[in-house]
């Protein structure tokens, strides 16, 4: 699975998990949950070498994503809340713009 993230409409983020799994969540509960990827990720990249080693799926609030989904997803993440979080004249236009 290639991590996708866009938001659908205020405050919601879409957020897909699977082929035909998705989360739809706040952006309070995207944040949560991007920081919940960034404990696991470091966890792993301090202590748990096996894991990245051996590439083993790591499992984020009953998420099952691979480590490098889970490196993606989270910065996808990091810049659509920072985007989200801006005043409308100042944020970014990604269709004009591109990403």
């Amino acid at each position: 699975m290639s991590s996708q993230a866009q938001v659908l409409r205020d405050g919601i983020i879409e957020i897909q998990t699977g082929d035909d799994d998705y989360l739809i969540l706040t952006m309070d509960e995207a944040r949560t949950f991007q920081i919940e990827i960034n404990h696991t990720l470091l966890s792993i990249y301090s202590e748990d070498q096996a894991d990245l080693e051996n590439q083993n799926p790591i499992v984020v609030n009953d998420v099952f994503l691979s480590i490098e989904d889970a490196e993606q997803l989270a910065s996808k993440l990091d810049v659509l809340l920072s985007n989200e979080s801006r005043e409308p004249e100042q944020r970014i236009d990604w269709i004009r713009v591109g990403y």
